[in-house]
Order: structure tokens, then C-alpha cells, then sequence
């Protein structure tokens, strides 16, 4: 089996992640080359950074018991399963091994000459063997890769570059973009404003059906609450609370970490005509500063990694489980209970064809009579409008079709 072409896991990413940090923080060991004591310190971190790398590389080529190896075991089980590939460096990380285990349990303190080329040679092991062993390079390898969504992998690419650039403003303004559009555009009024106006002369379905989508509360969804409460760009969000802390529950989101990124990031709203961001910042509020930038970072793809896990999990069972069927000229009453007495919620109309998904079948509340539970989808802008029909059809009016 070709383990190479395999993608990363999230699991083999996040260690050559850990792997990174450690090598950072190595290379700042080895600033002065002649201070010893430090450079000793970087030998022990460029070490386990090494040895990190080569543990995501065992778990990406499925070595087994990798748990218990010792550092040269590694090079041998992942020969035995990638046997046509040379581990480029090996020799050099070796010998940074060996220096190690002299310094760490002999208290051995490294000559200059034999170690001034361990934090070069480490950095081109770790660009060969990700060339050689996981066919991608080194410096890309990360977290946001996983992200499926384009304009958000974009949005925290950038945010990626704006950290390790140190420009902790634009990458906290990144990380409240994705937020945003993730979380917070469900909770937009402005599409309110000409609402009214434009389905004034309109019939009830039309009005229904070309209703604005907004997750907001129904107080604010209306054009005399926008010219009361709206300032600023920022104030089209108005954010349902339980219904945004019940979507981060149900997809096991941390509500702690979701809010300290919202408060330490600026308020941001995207005019989607003009693709225009318009950001809202206190003059002295938020501290653009590395704590909280990496802090926000790390939490913000955790966060969107997590939803994207769930809404596809969610998408999955609701492909696998639940199939329409297609109802055209039949005159069938959906019901509010599954009882012929029960009020009639619709009708669909003869001359219309309709997706209804069937989800439960049930016995009637007043006779042994068979229902099926439904969502009926209008025809009219099938596909955009969330406008949904729920209720419970005979089971008879369905084998008619």
C-alpha cells in the first residue's frame, strides 16, 4: 500500500506542528553559537523536535508499536515500510541523538565544532524527508490545509503568514473574519431594510419564500428596529444567544474558547455587493500582541476544524438516511398531527411537482391508520429558500403516487 499518497491526518499534522514549535525555540538557542550552555539546551530541543517529526512519519506509514521504539528504531521501521526510500540525514541526526544522550544523562557539555551544524542539518532533514516520505513541503504543512472551505482556508492562510510576520493585528482581524463567516453572518438584518418595501404588493407565499435568512431574533428582524439600534456596519450582527450557544453545544465547541476570540478580536461585517470588510476597533481596547494573536490563532482553526467535522458528520448521516420522492399533480393534504380531524398545515396543488422526504411511519393518534412524517419542499426556489412544509401524510396518498 502507497502510504505516501495518503493526505495528512489531523493526528500526524498537529505533531509536525509540535515538531516546528520545538525546532523554534531551538533556533533561538543557536543564536550565539558561543554560548555553550544555551546551544546545549538547543541540542536537546532539536532533538525531540527530530524526534517528533519521525513519530508523525511512523504514524503516517502505519508503523505498528511505535510507542516503545528507541531513536534509531525509528529509521529502521520506517525503511521496512517504505523500503525504496532513503531517510536523507540520517547519519546527522544520529549523531545530534548521540550528543544529546551525552549532555542530558552525562552532563557531557558539547565541543562548538562537533555541534555548530545540528540546527542546519535538522532543518534540511525535515524538508527532505517531507519531500522524500510525505511528498509535500516542509513549510506547508499545517492545520489549515484540512480546512474545506476555500475562502476560509485563504482568510487563515493569510492570518498563518500575518503571525509568523508578527503583524498581530491583521492576523486577530483573520481570525474574526472566519469567525464571522462561519458563526456570526446567520445573524445578519441588513437584508431587512427593503424587505418590506419589496414585497408590499406581493401574495403571502411570495413574501414567505423571499424572506431574508437570518437566524437573528424577530425583534430586530424589521426595518423600524434597524433605524433605532443600527450605527455602524458592525450592528447588522445581532446575535441570537441561545441559538448560537445550542449550534456550538451540539457541535462540541468550547464556549470559553469561542468567546475570549471574540473578545480579544475586532468586530468585523462583510458588504458582500462590494466584497468589503468593515472592522470596528477601539482605540484602547483590544491588545494586538503575540499572546494573543497565537492564542486566537490556535483557538480559531481548533474551532473550525471542529465545525466542519461535525457539519459534514451531520451531512452524512442526513445523505445516508433520508431520500425525497418526487409528488407531481396529486392534490395531498399535509397535516399538523397524523389524524384525519388535524388541521390541514398545506395542500399541495395539482398542477406542481414537489420533493417530500419521508422520515418516520407512525400509527394515527385516532385511528389504526398509517402516517408518514414529512418536510415538503415548495417547487419555488427550491433549492435557496429554507421555506419548509412539516406535518404527517397518510401513508395510502403516498402509495397512490
Amino acid at each position: 500500500m502507497n502510504f505516501m499518497s495518503n493526505p495528512l491526518s489531523e493526528s500526524v499534522i498537529k505533531k509536525i506542528q509540535m515538531a516546528k514549535l520545538f525546532y523554534e525555540l531551538a533556533s533561538d538557542c543557536y543564536r550565539i553559537i558561543e554560548n555553550i550552555e544555551r546551544v546545549g539546551a538547543g541540542i536537546i530541543l532539536l532533538q525531540d523536535s527530530v524526534e517528533l517529526f519521525l513519530i508523525a512519519i511512523c504514524e503516517h506509514v502505519n508503523v505498528e508499536n511505535r510507542e516503545n521504539l528507541k531513536f534509531h528504531e525509528y529509521f529502521k521501521e520506517i525503511k521496512k515500510k517504505v523500503p525504496g526510500k532513503i531517510i536523507p540525514f540520517k547519519d546527522d541526526m544520529l549523531k545530534l541523538n548521540k550528543q544529546r544522550v551525552s549532555l542530558k544523562h552525562y552532563g557531557i557539555r558539547p565541543y562548538i565544532d562537533d555541534c555548530k551544524t545540528f540546527h542546519k542539518n535538522v532543518y534540511s532533514f525535515f524538508k527532505e524527508t517531507s519531500k522524500s516520505h510525505l511528498e509535500i513541503d516542509f513549510d506547508s504543512i499545517s492545520l489549515i490545509n484540512l480546512l474545506s472551505e476555500k475562502k476560509l482556508k485563504t482568510i487563515m492562510k493569510q492570518a498563518e503568514v500575518d503571525l509568523k510576520e508578527l503583524n498581530y493585528r491583521e492576523c486577530l482581524i483573520g481570525c474574526r473574519k472566519a469567525l464571522y463567516l462561519v458563526f456570526e453572518k446567520q445573524f445578519d438584518i441588513r437584508p431587512f431594510i427593503k424587505y418590506e418595501e419589496d414585497v408590499k404588493n406581493k401574495n403571502d407565499l411570495a413574501k414567505v419564500l423571499s424572506r431574508p435568512k437570518s437566524q437573528a431574533p424577530k425583534y430586530a428582524k424589521n426595518k423600524q428596529y434597524i433605524e433605532e439600534n443600527v450605527e455602524q456596519p458592525t450592528d447588522f450582527i445581532v446575535i441570537d444567544y441561545n441559538e448560537i450557544w445550542r449550534e456550538l453545544l451540539n457541535n462540541g465547541i468550547d464556549l470559553v474558547s469561542f468567546s475570549n476570540v471574540r473578545m480579544l478580536t475586532p468586530e468585523v461585517y462583510l458588504f458582500e455587493e462590494e466584497e468589503e470588510w468593515a472592522i470596528s476597533e477601539y482605540t484602547g481596547g483590544i491588545r494586538y500582541n503575540q499572546e494573543n494573536a497565537e492564542y486566537c490563532f490556535r483557538k480559531t482553526v481548533e474551532i473550525l476544524l471542529t465545525e466542519q467535522k461535525n457539519s459534514e458528520r451531520k451531512k452524512g448521516i442526513s445523505k445516508s438516511t433520508f431520500h425525497p420522492i418526487t409528488v407531481k399533480n396529486k392534490e395531498i393534504s399535509i397535516l399538523r398531527k397524523a389524524s384525519l380531524s388535524s388541521n390541514v398545515e398545506y395542500k399541495l396543488k395539482k398542477n406542481l411537482e414537489y420533493k417530500v422526504y419521508l422520515f418516520k411511519e407512525v400509527r394515527g393518534l385516532d385511528s389504526k391508520d398509517k402516517y408518514y412524517q414529512v418536510v415538503v419542499l415548495p417547487p419555488i426556489d427550491r433549492e435557496k429558500s429554507q421555506i419548509k412544509y412539516t406535518g404527517y401524510i397518510l401513508k395510502e396518498d403516498i402509495n397512490k403516487i
